[in-house]
């Protein structure tokens, strides 16, 4: 099982996060900032229990022990940690700039729905949403999905073990990000559940997406599509077949982790 090399803690947060959730917004459906202040009513769990160690064999491996380093200086220790698990060019979709801080203020507004674009620990695609005129209708065209593609198959290559190895390891971390923000220890993991649990909920649309433009940005057209968040809309822009890798990767993530 850990003889294949996954994103390790990366896909825990992304995508999650949001991973998945942090990219920039598309130019023709931006949507204001939301940015969080402090502690929100949300649904939270109890302290979580304490994860199982990884084999020994990994934790060697993967220089899973000793002492982690300060929160303000952890970039270059998770990074060369990265760089054990990721290739250069998917090591490249990271921004390499307090990478843990920016990963949990993103999980914690996208546990309520939310996404905070100009703090992102993913690079954005280059590529702007793309759509086509059919009779007079506007689409998604399904082509502009493939620029998501890296994405889905970065988290469709996750080994699960491995990733709970990782995660384990810098959850102290995560912890200590999240109570900058406000919140009491050991509550960052229930609320990365709550963030993959709006990922989960996003429907996986297969036909065409219609778009309407009564202004300067598109809305869709289907009421129960426009009602969705901004992480579920995240969603959609990536396609079906990226959506559904992303959501079977946070699926087996979460069944650990709980």
């Amino acid at each position: 099982m850990y003889k294949k090399l996954g994103i390790g803690f990366v896909a825990g947060l992304i995508l999650v996060l949001i991973a998945y959730f942090g990219m920039k917004s598309d130019p023709e459906t931006q949507v204001d900032v939301v940015q969080q202040t402090g502690p929100q009513e949300i649904r939270r769990t109890e302290p979580p229990r304490e994860l199982p160690p990884p084999p020994p064999a990994v934790a060697a491996t993967y220089n899973l022990s000793g002492t982690l380093p300060s929160l303000d200086s952890s970039d270059e220790v998770l990074f060369n940690h990265l760089s054990m698990l990721l290739s250069s060019v998917r090591l490249g979709l990271l921004n390499d700039d307090q990478f843990i801080r920016k990963a949990v203020l993103q999980v914690d507004n996208a546990a309520q729905g939310k996404l905070v674009y100009q703090h992102s620990p993913l690079r954005a695609p280059l590529r702007g949403l793309d759509t086509m005129e059919q009779d007079g209708r506007i689409f998604i065209n399904p082509e502009s999905y493939s620029r998501y593609n890296a994405y889905g198959d970065l988290m469709a290559s996750i080994d699960t073990g491995l990733l709970v190895a990782f995660y384990r390891f810098y959850e102290p971390l995560l912890d200590e990000a999240y109570m900058e923000l406000g919140y009491a220890a050991g509550r960052f993991r229930g609320t990365l559940i709550n963030a993959i649990d709006q990922a989960l909920a996003t429907p996986v649309i297969e036909g065409p997406i219609e778009l309407l433009q009564p202004e300067a940005n598109y809305i869709y057209a289907d009421e129960s599509l426009e009602s969705l968040n901004m992480v579920q809309k995240q969603l959609l822009r990536m396609g079906p077949e990226n959506t559904a890798k992303i959501q079977d990767a946070l699926q087996r993530f979460k069944a650990r982790i709980q």
